[in-house]
């Protein structure tokens, strides 16, 4: 947990290292699609008609802030803010009116006995910052079903529910997942190609049956009905809720921590040291290559040191030659 947290403190005291990227403009771009975003149980309809950024239309700054300013009239919400994503069929713009229910738990009963929750959580792709919407579930729930058939389940179910915890400002999500039969690949013939070309795609297509599990394993064994563990104790559709929540909370903590140093190191930073959240970052000096040096608590980057040196070597950037 300390761990997380001081990610997620590295996390806001970036944009003082990193130099800011300017603001995109959308002026002008198409829009694909404007949605508005909040608590589900109020009907969006009767709101749509003061929108004045429409589909299909330019995108326009001043249609959104008279957009903005139509629905903070209503005194309904005590915040609207806009999110704008670019997407293949154009800008997809969303008016996020708070307050809006936000995604908490997310659970895959029937599924973790063959998948890791973290895997499985990638595929859905459903934000803890992101506000809760029916739309995006059932997006997450057509790729988790795409998912699995591209593992050899074609025969998974996939079905949805939500539980809205509003006192929290959460939405939780179950996938409940029924696997089926997993496919195997068995004989395989090649028919047409010369003698020879057909042993080489034969001997590739053993190479592939390997990969997905061939007919040389023996099937995996069906879960036994009787076992209220589904064949495996980890499998935490099969625990006490109470423990299965903390489970599932314990594992959304480690994969935020997991997803937060893989991003600092997509940004092509090095964590160094996590605890006192040192980090170094490439530069060029007068056409050699230095490492610049900063860690929580330090406001701008006044320090650097040579690629060899570590946090002891480092020096102040006014002295840089």
């Amino acid at each position: 947990m300390r761990w997380f947290a001081l990610i997620c403190v590295l996390f806001l005291c970036l944009p003082n290292v990193v130099a800011q990227t300017p603001q995109t403009s959308y002026e002008d771009q198409p829009v694909g699609a404007v949605d508005l975003v909040t608590n589900p149980k109020i009907n969006v309809e009767d709101l749509k008609p003061l929108v004045l950024q429409k589909q299909g239309e330019p995108y326009s700054n001043e249609k959104i802030k008279a957009s903005i300013a139509a629905l903070e009239r209503t005194g309904r919400f005590s915040k609207v803010e806009v999110d704008v994503k670019p997407e293949a069929a154009g800008l997809h713009v969303r008016f996020i009116l708070e307050p809006a229910l936000y995604y908490g738990i997310i659970d895959f009963p029937g599924a973790t006995k063959r998948f890791s929750y973290a895997r499985l959580l990638q595929v859905v792709n459903l934000p803890d910052q992101d506000p809760f919407e029916n739309k995006q579930v059932e997006d997450g729930k057509a790729a988790l079903l795409k998912f699995l058939q591209t593992n050899g389940y074609f025969q998974a179910q996939v079905g949805t529910s939500t539980q809205l915890d509003e006192p929290h400002g959460l939405a939780n999500v179950t996938y409940q997942v029924q696997l089926g039969k997993h496919a195997k690949i068995g004989r395989v013939e090649v028919h047409g190609p010369p003698p020879q070309e057909a042993q080489r795609l034969l001997l590739a297509t053993r190479s592939l049956r390997a990969n997905v599990g061939g007919a040389s394993r023996p099937s995996d064994p069906e879960p036994d009905p009787a076992d209220p563990t589904g064949g495996t104790a980890t499998d935490p559709s099969a625990l006490d809720p109470e423990v299965r929540i903390l489970r599932l909370r314990m594992q959304g903590v480690i994969d935020r921590m997991q997803a937060g140093v893989t991003r600092i190191d997509e940004l092509g930073i090095t964590l160094r040291e996590i605890e006192t959240g040192l980090i170094d970052f490439p530069a060029l000096a007068s056409g050699r290559q230095i490492w610049l040096c900063w860690r929580l608590g330090e406001g701008d980057v006044e320090y650097w040191h040579e690629l060899g040196d570590g946090f002891g070597g480092r020096q102040a950037l006014v002295d840089l030659t």
